[in-house]
């Protein structure tokens, strides 16, 4: 279930019947009041907000969502302006995400169902501090979306060097959930290394699955779990200590 929240009616509509035609269920309020009290009765799967609102408008109702605490759901801002002032602010205030209206609406879709499908629940802290911080080095008003996309290289060189690290691992390495936050650790530090794009912080998780799934790891696909509980996963000792060394150093279980 994804929750929509916009102020105007028509551009509510058109939205939510272009989910609805792809299969998805979507409730509709006209105002975050009514979102903010309609999240404490339901459960969401993904809540879209509109930014420019009377009252609470999307930055407000995303800091008001996240001082009750963690959040089960991802929080996608839509909104008429690309700016890196836009973005910034948004990160800022909590949101994991960001659509432009008039974008492609299969740009808008591919984004929703990322969302949905990846386990991702939010955008990491490490990314979030990352985005901000190389947003600050732009200018304000410089565009920014609708087409954030990271440079491909630094991808194919952290799954290049993963490959090579589980080569020389142990032949049963990943069995064990230790291990398996162990190679997030490793895959998230080599992702960031040197990372200095705003996409590169904003695209994180989809590069973090892209990477997993590159590996073709007998458990790839129970990943979801891990990201689900990624900023958690990433206090771990064992998650910290694989972003400074190789996995091949891991050759005695702990």
């Amino acid at each position: 279930m994804i929750l929509l929240i916009d102020d105007e009616p028509a551009i509510a509509r058109l939205y939510g019947a272009f989910l609805q035609r792809r299969g998805f269920d979507i409730r509709i309020c006209p105002d975050a009041a009514e979102a903010l009290e309609l999240l404490r009765e339901r459960r969401f799967h993904l809540v879209l907000s509109d930014v420019e609102m009377p009252g609470i408008d999307g930055h407000e109702f995303c800091r008001r969502l996240n001082r009750r605490g963690p959040r089960t759901y991802p929080l996608l801002l839509l909104s008429a302006h690309d700016s890196v002032d836009a973005v910034g602010k948004g990160l800022s205030a909590g949101a994991d995400d960001f659509l432009m209206k008039g974008a492609d609406i299969a740009l808008i879709l591919e984004r929703i169902a990322f969302w949905l499908t990846s386990g991702f629940r939010a955008l990491p802290w490490c990314a979030r501090i990352g985005a901000i911080d190389a947003l600050e080095n732009l200018a304000p008003v410089m565009p920014l979306l609708p087409d954030v996309t990271p440079a491909p290289d630094r991808l194919d060189r952290a799954l290049a060097r993963l490959r090579e690290e589980l080569i020389a691992a142990p032949p049963d390495f990943g069995q064990r959930l230790i291990e398996r936050i162990r190679i997030l650790g490793r895959a998230s530090a080599l992702l960031l290394e040197g990372a200095c794009q705003p996409a590169d912080f904003l695209r994180f998780p989809d590069s973090l699955v892209r990477v997993l799934k590159g590996l073709d790891l007998a458990w790839h696909e129970e990943a979801g779990i891990l990201f689900a509980h990624f900023d958690l996963f990433s206090r771990d000792r064992r998650f910290i200590e694989a972003g400074t060394r190789p996995l091949a150093a891991y050759r005695i279980p702990a």
